[in-house]
């Protein structure tokens, strides 16, 4: 998985960069990481903090996706 080229300090931007180049639509991650896809949008789009153990829990999931699809691949 490649990481944006310059280092943002928006988590929300990131999350959705990291998501959408795993090709993972809103819907889809939003229930994976058992949320509505309304709040993973409010928080991709800065309007809400997630909490440290739901951000950290998130994270290792999008971790899991990118490793199952590098050993698909």
């Amino acid at each position: 998985m490649n990481l944006p080229e310059r280092p943002t300090t928006d988590i929300g931007a990131f999350l959705r960069h990291v998501r959408k180049t795993l090709g993972l639509n809103l819907r889809d991650a939003a229930k994976a990481a058992g949320v509505s896809f309304t709040y993973l949008g409010e928080v991709e789009r800065g309007e809400r903090a997630p909490s440290d153990i739901w951000l950290r829990s998130y994270i290792e999931h999008l971790g899991t996706v990118a490793a199952d699809r590098e050993v698909a691949a």
